[in-house]
């Protein structure tokens, strides 16, 4: 019986103190845990497009994968605000049926959709409404406003945005899917 009781107490104690130094543990994600500075430290993204109009079909995929990061999201409570500021690189590469073409964009102020404005949470999804569009103005791209907080530790947190959308006029068939990451780091 002695045996059993210690063989349980070192299990006990090997499962407890073999626990991780890795600060991705997701935790519940709460306004007061979201408010603070965060580097932008990673974005990546994909967008498949199918266009079809008249018996022509037309496919492309575009991937973006941020580099060089100067940039930074402040997050206040009460009112809730978000700023951005800084710039980062961007890496773009598109290949339209079979073909492929890259661009690099320097010194990007913003990225669409999630730029300055108030901010809502509700569960583990952000919404920001952004200040510096209008509905003239608004794309495709500006119109996703909420992401899914997908990873979460107060140190670190990781979104995803995913959105498909159908659009037919006029003979005109086009499918978008966008899946986009943006990984954070506490400012500290």
């Amino acid at each position: 019986m002695i045996k059993k009781i210690l063989l349980l107490a070192v299990t006990a104690l090997i499962l407890t103190s073999c626990g991780s130094d890795d600060e991705s543990v997701n935790l519940p994600v709460t306004e007061a845990l979201l408010v603070g500075d965060w580097n932008v430290v990673d974005l990546d993204s994909e967008i498949k497009t199918k266009a079809n109009a008249e018996g022509f079909s037309v496919e492309s995929v575009t991937t973006a994968i941020g580099e060089d990061f100067d940039f930074v999201y402040s997050f206040s409570q009460n009112p809730n605000i978000v700023t951005t500021e800084g710039s980062y690189t961007l890496v773009t590469t598109t290949t339209v049926n079979g073909r492929t073409e890259s661009t690099r964009n320097e010194n990007i102020g913003s990225v669409d959709g999630l730029n300055s404005g108030t901010w809502t949470l509700d569960g583990n999804i952000i919404t920001i409404q952004d200040n510096n569009s209008s509905s003239s103005e608004e794309s495709f791209i500006n119109s996703i406003n909420k992401a899914e907080i997908i990873e979460f530790s107060e140190n670190s947190m990781k979104i995803k945005i995913a959105d498909k959308q159908d659009i037919n006029e006029d003979g005109l068939n086009i499918n978008i899917d966008i899946e986009f990451f943006l990984t954070f780091e506490r400012k500290q």
